[in-house]
């Protein structure tokens, strides 16, 4: 199973697969709720268990619940995305970013 969520009493309780989905981008995507949820994050056999519990007393309802785990579920995908653009191109992005504050040369840009 790569996605699964159970709701209740204004928290949730979100699964995915450790194949599939980084601890980082896991955290990052967490991360995000953290001011309307306590987020808890465990490994538990080949899953991350992610336990959001809502703050202040809050019982929000199961749909705006619902509603906040799936967006949980997209900003892991795209911190997963960006994880995996990042090893493909980031040797890229250095070597543009040097090359940017590189010193110049004045004289030789005069000459132009």
């Amino acid at each position: 199973m790569q996605l699964h969520m159970s709701i209740s009493n204004g928290g949730a309780t979100a699964s995915l697969n450790k194949e599939i989905y980084d601890k980082e981008a896991v955290m990052a995507a967490a991360y995000r709720r953290t001011a309307k949820y306590a987020v808890e994050i465990r490994e538990e056999g080949q899953n991350f268990v992610v336990v959001f519990t809502a703050k202040d007393g809050r019982d929000g309802n199961e749909s705006e619940v619902a509603d906040d785990v799936q967006s949980f579920f997209n900003d892991v995908l795209d911190e997963q995305l960006r994880q995996q653009l990042e090893q493909k191109t980031g040797r890229i992005r250095d070597l543009i970013v040097q090359h940017a504050f590189s010193p110049i040369d004045l004289r030789k840009e005069v000459r132009k």
